[in-house]
């Protein structure tokens, strides 16, 4: 989970992460420290405080790296979701399914108890499929240290064999610290362009 704590939700994620067992680990790579809340950590959180704001591309491809599993999601920290329900069929799914984001559906989805999740071929870019990105880490190739922020859904989608799209109620703001680095849009957008044409 990259941060820079624009969104109060991550705060009331962490205890729904330490209770679920299907999780080993959460790691948080904190790119605004000065903005961190008061807040203790339970034991499954390695907190790793950034100098500077790394960006959420390169954090991506850290906590990757760092990770002690193979199977391994990336988090935004503006979302809210039951946990428990979603992990633990998750955990089911890895050995068929190696690269899962979000289907819009799941946004529009009343949180009603109900927590089948649905599993469909494809991604969403661009409809918030890269607000929760499981992957294995076996197949997973660094987002290029160009792409700061935006276009590593995109890379990730295109370096997997498939890509599919999970249906499971989420609650979100969208977008809640990226829309502060619009100005960087368009260079990133050149860079993608290149880096697709290859």
């Amino acid at each position: 989970i990259p941060t820079m704590w624009r969104s109060d939700r991550i705060v009331g994620m962490l205890d729904q992460f330490e209770l679920c067992d299907d999780i080993d680990e959460v790691i948080i790579i904190d790119n605004d420290w000065a903005n961190k809340p008061d807040i203790e950590f339970g034991p499954k959180v390695k907190y790793l405080k950034q100098d500077e704001n790394i960006f959420v591309n390169p954090a991506w491809n850290l906590g990757v790296s760092l990770a002690a599993n193979d199977r391994v999601c990336l988090l935004n920290d503006d979302v809210t979701f039951n946990v428990s329900a979603l992990f633990s069929q998750m955990s089911m799914c890895f050995d068929r399914f190696k690269c899962i984001g979000i289907s819009p559906r799941s946004y529009q989805l009343d949180n009603d108890n109900r927590f089948q999740i649905i599993i469909e071929p494809g991604h969403n870019i661009r409809n918030g499929w890269g607000c929760c990105i499981f992957v294995d880490k076996g197949d997973w190739v660094d987002i290029p240290e160009e792409l700061k922020i935006f276009y590593g859904d995109n890379w990730i989608a295109d370096n997997y064999t498939t890509s599919w799209s999970l249906v499971f109620p989420i609650e979100t703001e969208m977008c809640t610290t990226s829309r502060d680095f619009d100005d960087y849009s368009s260079g990133e957008s050149i860079a993608w362009q290149r880096l697709s044409d290859k």
